[in-house]
């Protein structure tokens, strides 16, 4: 039953290919083209956040960075979490904000969530060709472990597509929960090895940072490019494991819900 639920939405979204790319550019436009520094701020975001975590770092005295420069050690650790919560804030409101189009349409409502993915999919590429320039300023070696890269951004968009599938699935019916995605994704934003290495928590919690899913993209993220070697299996293989249990849960949901999207809008 999951699996002929997948083969249907999969069918219905290569269909709505054209739909789904105006939808991208439509996010990306009111996102960016309104601001006064416009498209500028794909690259700024995460600048001013690695100015915020290095300042946060010497308040709480860690030094740490893992052996490679601190610029890089955070910037890989935030292209894969500003990832995770653009797109899943931005899944979570995307069928109320797209009402008009519901009501007045018959396209796969999975269109919706899929093109908030993508549209933070283009800001994590943009974000990829400045963790290049940054490699080649501070002489970080091109290592075949960058290879790695592919799978771990597939990872990253598995887990945000199952997360996101389910808040917008349950978001029509519940206002609150669009209002809550920020707030829950902050607070996530602590229990993940953002601006302090995993090695630096204490071993009796280590094992409880072991079940957060964003840990073994992160972690991913530097020991691919920072250190050039291999990601550690175990951590993302759980974000594997992880990602497809809730979205076994999260697509047929999204699938059921998706009837009444039109009589509560």
């Amino acid at each position: 039953m999951p699996v002929a639920i997948f083969s249907q939405a999969l069918s219905g979204l290569a269909a709505h290919g054209s739909v789904i790319q105006a939808l991208v550019y439509r996010d990306l436009q009111a996102r960016y083209a309104r601001a006064g520094l416009g498209w500028s701020w794909i690259f700024l975001q995460p600048i001013l956040q690695m100015v915020v975590f290095t300042v946060l770092r010497g308040i709480l005295g860690i030094a740490d960075s893992g052996g490679m420069s601190l610029v890089i050690f955070l910037y890989c650790g935030l292209l894969p979490w500003n990832f995770l919560t653009s797109s899943i804030n931005g899944a979570s409101p995307s069928i109320f904000g797209n009402a008009g189009l519901i009501k007045k349409t018959a396209i796969a409502r999975e269109v919706f969530p899929v093109s908030a993915v993508l549209a933070a999919l283009v800001d994590l590429c943009v974000g990829l060709m400045v963790l290049a320039a940054l490699m080649a300023w501070f002489a970080v070696p091109v290592t075949w472990n960058l290879l790695w890269l592919p799978v771990l951004i597939g990872v990253a968009i598995l887990l945000s597509l199952s997360i996101g599938l389910l808040a917008a699935a349950v978001a029509p019916f519940r206002g609150d929960v669009h209002l809550a995605i920020p707030h829950l994704t902050q607070m996530w934003m602590f229990l993940t090895p953002l601006f302090y290495s995993s090695d630096r928590v204490p071993s009796g919690l280590r094992s409880v940072l072991t079940f957060n899913p964003a840990v073994g993209l992160v972690e991913g993220f530097r020991n691919v490019v920072g250190a050039g070697t291999p990601p550690e299996l175990l951590p993302l293989a759980w974000t594997v494991v992880f990602s497809l249990l809730t979205l076994v849960v999260s697509w047929p949901v999204f699938r059921r819900m998706s009837r009444y999207f039109a009589d509560v809008l």
